[in-house]
């Protein structure tokens, strides 16, 4: 996938399709950023990424599921300091 020209918008595409099988929806203005829908009940998060670094924010359990499963499909490496989650992609 790296070196490839449009390896940016694979690696989009790929995170997209993973984060709205957890019903992470992107903001309306900011592609980078996505939120669980207000109306479905389940637990607010935030996910938030930088090239191939995500940052996870919200309830402990929701924090969890997403990590677990980014982890699952990606060579995913968690970083934590206590407060917050974070993901890098290696």
């Amino acid at each position: 996938l790296y070196g490839m020209k449009q390896a940016s918008r694979m690696w989009y595409n790929e995170l997209d399709k993973v984060l709205r099988e957890l019903n992470l929806i992107p903001l309306q203005y900011d592609r980078c950023a996505y939120q669980t829908e207000p109306a479905n009940g389940q637990h607010w998060s935030i996910v938030l990424i930088f090239v191939d670094d995500i940052l996870v924010i919200g309830m402990k359990e929701r924090v969890q599921e997403v990590a677990n499963l980014l982890r699952r499909r990606f060579n995913a490496k968690e970083v934590t300091n206590g407060r917050y989650i974070g993901i890098t992609m290696e």
